[in-house]
């Protein structure tokens, strides 16, 4: 299992890879956009999104269903969320540069979890709790809300 920053690096390298060709119209305006020297050096990924030929094994392996699916690894393997978690969560809140009363909507989404998996999964819950006190360095306590209901089951 890699460790959440070193997946988090290599998906981010890729989506920086093949968005300058994203819209390219063909395999040589790619290739003028990518900094490579011929449109043989090129090769389209999807309609319309080119990427290098060198990094093509790499983009292939690192897609978007990928990543999420690695993070699920990852989650379902900490136990206490304190572990993978825990970095995942450090990870995202430092890069979004969380301050204490955010949304974290966004952040969640972004890494492939539904605000209901929180109350259903206290590992995860744990670890963002631990996650926000770290880069905060402040004790924490969330509220996690449905339409109808709180963390604990009480109606909102």
């Amino acid at each position: 299992m890699r460790q959440y920053v070193d997946l988090r690096e290599e998906w981010e390298s890729i989506q920086a890879t093949n968005v300058p060709a994203c819209k390219a119209k063909n395999a040589k305006d790619a290739a003028k956009r990518l900094g490579v020297r011929s449109a043989k050096e090129v090769i389209e990924y999807a309609p319309g999104l080119f990427v290098r030929c060198k990094d093509f094994e790499r983009a292939a392996n690192v897609d978007d269903q990928h990543f999420f699916d690695e993070i699920r690894r990852g989650i379902a393997s900490d136990h206490d969320g304190h572990g993978y978690i825990f970095e995942m969560f450090v990870y995202e809140l430092i890069d979004r540069d969380y301050q204490l009363g955010d949304d974290l909507t966004g952040l969640l989404s972004g890494v492939g979890i539904a605000p209901s998996e929180l109350r259903e999964n206290k590992a995860l819950a744990n670890g963002l709790i631990a996650a926000i006190s770290h880069v905060t360095g402040q004790p924490v306590e969330i509220t996690i809300r449905s339409k109808d209901t709180d963390m604990n089951g009480n109606k909102a």
